[in-house]
């Protein structure tokens, strides 16, 4: 009995996790459409996010260099994910700042969180094994 309990402290608190996730995530929809209208171009907002991500990456990094693990296997892996890194991420984010420029946050958000649902359905209409990941290789954490 006392297992479940720890079990269900700790599922609530990745569930509480989770949705400060999607909290902050919501309002960075809003703090990009504030400093679009305050004159900063999508790609000055862009790099400003990158940057402190890049910091705060490194931050936790160093701190939990001993019990957690942040860098790839090998230096294949690190050339893909730097790969992924600049491509999918410059295109993304790069993508929103612009759309938040003509739109409201609103309709980027709602935008945003419909793709993840077409995503998953296409996964599935493709016949995508669970744990696959960019040209066949294996994600080095769990995808679930």
């Amino acid at each position: 009995m006392r297992i479940r309990t720890e079990m269900a402290r700790t599922r609530f608190f990745y569930h509480l996790l989770a949705l400060a996730v999607v909290a902050v995530w919501g309002v960075t929809f809003v703090c990009t459409k504030v400093l679009i209208q305050a004159g900063l171009q999508p790609a000055e907002i862009f790099a400003i996010r990158f940057l402190l991500a890049y910091v705060g990456i490194w931050i936790v990094s160093l701190g939990k260099a001993q019990t957690r693990r942040l860098w790839s296997r090998s230096w294949k892996d690190e050339v893909i994910f730097v790969f992924l890194g600049i491509t999918g991420g410059s295109f993304y984010f790069l993508t929103e700042n612009t759309a938040l420029a003509y739109t409201q946050a609103t309709n980027a958000a709602f935008l945003v969180s419909i793709f993840l649902f077409c995503q998953e359905i296409a996964v599935h209409i493709v016949g995508m094994q669970k744990n696959q990941f960019f040209f066949g290789h294996k994600p080095p954490f769990n995808c679930g």
